[in-house]
């Protein structure tokens, strides 16, 4: 049985076993809306921190970089973080993004996810 809400949401409930109450609650937190945060807290928190795939992109697009100046560090599921050069990391499409965890330049760190630098 499909039910609507007053916004015109429809959601099917399955086997459900509330008491009065439970659906008191429920139905007094429908039309509230999430806690986000104002457009003024977000201006102070100053820039977002870039993702893995847009320096990876600036690294092999950019012609200010040398590419074999660059270490990649990423996550492996069974041997831990390893490091590979930039230019053997190109080749390596199974990789994924969400597994890179620093980009080095000539030793010196130049993105840091745990730490959240970014000097690029």
């Amino acid at each position: 049985m499909l039910t609507s809400l007053r916004d015109g949401r429809q959601y099917r409930a399955i086997n459900v076993s509330l008491s009065k109450d439970h659906f008191a609650v429920l139905g007094a937190n429908l039309g509230k809306k999430s806690k986000g945060l104002s457009n003024e807290e977000k201006e102070d928190k100053g820039p977002k921190f870039k993702g893995a795939d847009l320096i990876y992109k600036r690294i092999l697009w950019d012609e200010s970089f040398k590419r074999e100046d660059f270490v990649v560090g990423y996550e492996d599921r069974f041997l831990g973080i390893l490091e590979i050069p930039f230019e053997e990391f190109n080749l390596k499409t199974d990789i994924p993004h969400h597994r890179i965890k620093f980009f080095k330049r000539k030793g010196e760190v130049v993105w840091d996810r745990a730490t959240k630098v970014n000097i690029l």
